[in-house]
């Protein structure tokens, strides 16, 4: 990047066609170790952006003038037309079926419209087991060289690609044609490596200007696959339905297909080549997917054989073709929705299976630090600098955090008071100077603190933590319900519930416009029992006294309300303001005793 380029970036991005792109000035900082003189590099990413560039060009000269995010666009649809044709040619219309599935049925569905090379990974790596399963291995590496211009690991697996032809060259020789591919792998694999020699002295930029660590904790090696946060597994049922199957009758489906083992043998290789590197990162809670790492995808394509294998085998009955294909079609569509590219970006919060285990079975998996303490605060790193601690979900596990620091995050349906709690956290941690996960019981645990017996719902207020689905931004005196049915979860104690019930007091407000009725107000349960039911008003707001019993406080340490209002009222609709927010009930506080 030069002086000009910074310059055309920083008129791209005023513009607004694309969202989420940097200032210039941080995009200019963001390698310090990778500047020369006016000009900056980054780690990698070049070629990716290069063919872009070429095919924006190209198009223009032909009078098809296209924007720079539609020019990644025109180069997704050349890789993934080239995909299918070597499917098609290689395989036929299974091996074209078992790519299509691989698409639309898994999370790489997400990245077919984004600006990332992730999805240009996936085509070059599937492009190359489908070769190396059909015994092109100079053509294979070549994918796999173009790849490693991106992320250097893959010209490792060019070699190793190359390798599975040195017996078949020495008794038939080399074509013409293998000759060229293998001479493109040496050049293409060595552009990466050569630039940045000549540039700044070292091979690749990961290690000299940040991004990897080659002293990485090597624990975290498999978390690619297995972390329920971040995992490709624990995130996509298809994969671990293929390797079910697999590991059921993987020898008769291997049965006749001795060309495939090849790309088993391969698999190996790949899997230990880029878990050894991915463990070397930096930056483990690497999002860009609805869930899910973006690494974990690198190793959707490996999936290939076993999933044509299964796809072929299910011709061998009618009952299978229509049972299997039935199954498939509704995961597909179930996928597809979860995975569909107009999702956010979201790498802050849990997974489903993540949330589940640390709340039900939190002794059985301690995730590494980064996953944890993001996923788990809801923070990015650059935002975490001041917690002290991060309780999980089961209130009786918190990782601690050693250091000076002031805030402690934990779900309120644990009741636990950040304050109160603070001293016997760190008197857990004693003698750590590095993060360490903590367990203690839970009930013990409250009876030092003194229960919260009020909760307002006022903007930055402890009480606005409890608000679930269906409210507004709080506000000063407290927040609107924006739909019929509004919730919010009550921290409470089974076990104390048994001997004697909660009591509780809502204070509510309600939107009156002049002349008009006090709307109904009714609170239920999670199961639906009416728990109060009566008209609110806006004069000296209405209050709801009911009681909590051991039953209603079965959900986890935490008792769900609904509240529910008909009607729902916009003041615009009653030109009493340009207010056009639908307004349910208010909520202004909750007392408990």
């Amino acid at each position: 990047m030069s002086a000009a380029s910074f310059d055309l970036y920083s008129r791209f991005a005023s513009a607004g066609a694309v969202s989420g792109l940097i200032p210039t000035d941080q995009l200019r900082d963001l390698f310090p170790n990778l500047r020369l003189g006016g000009s900056a590099d980054f780690n990698h990413f070049w070629l990716y952006s290069g063919i872009s560039a070429f095919v924006g060009r190209t198009l223009g000269a032909l009078g098809v003038d296209i924007d720079p995010h539609m020019a990644f666009m025109a180069q997704h649809a050349l890789l993934l037309l080239m995909l299918l044709l070597i499917a098609v040619r290689s395989y036929g219309w299974l091996g074209l079926t078992a790519v299509l599935l691989l698409i639309v049925a898994s999370p790489i569905l997400w990245f077919t419209n984004k600006v990332h090379t992730e999805f240009f990974t996936f085509v070059l790596v599937l492009a190359s087991v489908m070769l190396i399963g059909k015994r092109s291995y100079a053509l294979a590496a070549v994918f796999l060289a173009l790849a490693s211009t991106q992320n250097p690991p893959f010209a490792l697996l060019a070699i190793v690609a190359l390798a599975f032809a040195l017996p078949r060259w020495r008794k038939e020789g080399l074509s013409l044609n293998e000759v060229c591919q293998t001479i493109a792998v040496v050049g293409i694999a060595a552009l990466h490596p050569l630039y940045y020699l000549f540039r700044y002295g070292v091979p690749t930029p990961q290690l000299f200007a940040g991004g990897a660590n080659m002293s990485a904790d090597r624990s975290i090696f498999m978390v690619w696959l297995v972390d329920p946060d971040v995992g490709l597994l624990p995130n996509w049922p298809l994969g671990i339905l293929i390797l079910g199957a697999c590991a059921i009758g993987c020898r008769h489906l291997l049965r006749g297909e001795r060309s495939l083992r090849t790309t088993l043998y391969f698999s190996v290789a790949y899997l230990g080549i880029n878990l050894f590197a991915q463990s070397s990162t930096t930056v483990l809670n690497s999002g860009a997917t609805p869930g899910l790492a973006r690494y974990a995808t690198w190793y959707i394509p490996l999936f290939f054989p076993l999933l044509y294998l299964g796809v072929k085998r299910c011709q061998a009955t009618r009952l299978l073709q229509v049972v299997g294909g039935s199954a498939l079609l509704l995961y597909t569509l179930a996928s597809a929705a979860s995975y569909r590219p107009d999702q956010p970006e979201s790498y802050l919060e849990p997974s489903p299976a993540s949330a589940w285990l640390q709340e039900h079975l939190p002794g059985l998996y301690d995730p590494p630090i980064e996953i944890y303490l993001t996923r788990y605060s809801g923070r990015a790193m650059s935002q975490t600098a001041a917690l002290r601690a991060v309780v999980g979900p089961s209130c009786d596990k918190a990782l601690v955090i050693p250091g000076e620091r002031a805030e402690i995050i934990s779900p309120p349906k644990c009741g636990l008071d950040a304050e109160k709690i603070a001293p016997l956290l760190d008197e857990l941690a004693t003698g750590r100077d590095s993060p360490i996960y903590v367990r203690y019981d839970a009930q013990k645990f409250k009876q030092h603190l003194e229960a919260r017996s009020h909760y307002s719902m006022a903007r930055d207020s402890y009480g606005a933590k409890l608000l679930r689905e269906g409210w507004h931004t709080p506000e000063s005196w407290g927040v609107w319900a924006r739909r019929e049915r509004a919730a919010v979860a009550i921290p409470c104690s089974t076990s104390t519930l048994a001997h004697q019930p909660l009591k509780l007091r809502l204070k509510l407000a309600a939107y009156m416009p002049s002349g008009e009725t006090a709307p109904e107000v009714s609170v239920r349960t999670r199961n639906g029992r009416i728990l109060w039911s009566g008209k609110a008003t806006t004069a000296d707001a209405t209050t709801a006294d009911f009681e909590l019993s051991a039953d209603d406080c079965a959900n986890g340490g935490a008792a769900k309300l609904v509240l529910e209002t008909k009607p729902v009222r916009s003041p615009a609709t009653y030109n009493a303001s340009a207010d056009t927010r639908p307004l349910g009930i208010g909520l202004v506080s909750i007392d408990a005793q």
